[in-house]
């Protein structure tokens, strides 16, 4: 052969390098598929991992703080103050009562409101915790409460038996409460040294101290792509960054996971944790019973905490351009080919 290539020539030339090419192209671009599943799977672990960790952290905070509220519901009920004016409800003793009742919270920042109320659901004795200190409710502004679920519950309880109510927004005087008030109740029956039933001890405790635990573990992710939600056993969001939708079942506008997302609110009553892949998003959720360290009566209390991100979001994502390659990966291979070219032209032109 002369060296010169003609129009005959580079056709052959062109088959030999299409027939080697095509399964080089089609093996590369599994190669790479598979590392990039890899690299995306492990991405995705990672994330998932470190929301797990973070919530099971969560948890034990929780828990940690409803067990210390009840420790603080019995010192209440024990003290020898409120002891006293169960046997013996004069003025005195009623004094003695508020001002313990005052001490008490005083030293509990995360106590809205400390009650007792008698067994006709009446407001006896009342304290407010506010920004500008601890107040005691004048008694013609004390309120009637039968009618509340709380007074109740707890009002069928025996003796030393705790009742805590879901986590909710606030009422006063039959209207939510503005600005929102997410409380949490925690409650006991009172008893007189004769056995007999003389209404109910009530803490209000503030639940945006158990939602700022979740917001503040969660904002020191380095992942700040990922959204996080608190669900009640009901499916409703007690913590979602959309807050239109927080505590939507004391209003008209119901939203609540179990509605966005059916699939993912069946695997949860299934499970205790996992993760889930719905669309273009990847889910990961741990349940709880915050009650878990409590002797509460009610202690099927279930919450998930829910962690969201979108997994075209992820760096891996992110880094790639053409046909699913990364720049580097399209550059190798455009190298490869020129030098198959290459190969191909010179073994045919030494044929």
């Amino acid at each position: 052969m002369n060296g010169k290539i003609n129009k005959n020539d580079l056709i052959r030339i062109i088959k030999r390098f299409l027939l080697i090419a095509i399964p080089f192209v089609i093996g590369y671009s599994l190669l790479f598929n598979y590392s990039f599943n890899l690299e995306l799977e492990k991405s995705k672990e990672l994330i998932v991992n470190e929301q797990l960790q973070k919530s099971n952290t969560i948890i034990y905070v929780m828990q940690d703080l409803f067990d210390e509220a009840e420790s603080d519901l019995l010192v209440i009920k024990n003290a020898d103050e409120l002891t006293k004016y169960l046997n013996d409800s004069s003025e005195a003793n009623l004094n003695e009562v508020e001002g313990l009742f005052e001490r008490i919270a005083t030293s509990k920042e995360n106590f809205d409101q400390i009650r007792y109320i008698n067994s006709e659901g009446n407001e006896v004795i009342r304290i407010n915790s506010s920004e500008n200190g601890i107040v005691v409710v004048d008694s013609e502004d004390l309120q009637n409460k039968s009618d509340r679920y709380y007074f109740k519950e707890t009002s069928k309880l025996k003796n030393g038996e705790i009742y805590v109510t879901p986590m909710d927004l606030n009422m006063e005087n039959g209207e939510i409460e503005v600005p929102y008030k997410p409380v949490i109740r925690i409650s006991t029956p009172l008893y007189n040294d004769d056995n007999e039933y003389l209404g109910i001890l009530l803490v209000n405790y503030l639940g945006n101290d158990l939602l700022k635990i979740l917001d503040e573990q969660f904002d020191n992710s380095k992942y700040e792509f990922v959204n996080h939600y608190l669900i009640d056993g009901d499916g409703y969001y007690l913590f979602n960054e959309e807050l239109e939708k927080t505590f939507s079942f004391m209003f008209d506008d119901l939203y609540s996971l179990k509605v966005d997302y059916p699939n993912l609110w069946q695997e949860i009553n299934d499970n205790i944790k996992g993760d889930m892949e719905i669309g273009n998003s990847e889910f990961c959720y741990v349940s709880l019973n915050p009650l878990d360290k409590v002797a509460a009566v009610n202690d099927e209390y279930k919450w998930t905490i829910v962690s969201e991100f979108k997994i075209d979001e992820l760096g891996v994502n992110n880094r790639n351009i053409i046909f699913g390659l990364k720049l580097m990966d399209l550059i190798i291979l455009i190298i490869s080919l020129i030098i198959i070219l290459f190969i191909v032209v010179i073994v045919y032109l030494k044929n």
